[in-house]
């Protein structure tokens, strides 16, 4: 799965990312947090991830994520391309096949 981020302004922190999949019954089943050094992003330009999940078993998942500041744990609020505070969880599912 490929993530795409863009910084609106500059960053003079670096974020861990967090990702989790969850099942039809709102189970976590997988999750990652990976460092990035968003403070050397450029402003205004996409920052493609790539992140992928193995073994994971068949079935549908919700991807919940964001950003958050370690050790303190502070999260950075996401804002929507068109302004708007958005939610920790993709409006859409992605399905896993055997």
């Amino acid at each position: 799965m490929w993530l795409s981020w863009r910084a609106l302004r500059p960053l003079n922190r670096n974020y861990t990312l967090f990702i989790h999949l969850v099942n039809e019954k709102g189970q976590l089943v997988a999750q990652q947090d990976r460092p990035q050094l968003t403070s050397m992003w450029p402003i205004g330009e996409d920052v493609p991830l790539r992140v992928s999940f193995p073994s994971l078993p068949s079935g549908r998942y919700r991807v919940r994520l964001g950003w958050y500041l370690w050790p303190s744990m502070e999260h950075l609020l996401v804002q929507g391309l068109s302004g708007e505070h958005v939610s920790w969880e993709l409006p859409s599912e992605i399905q896993v096949d055997p």
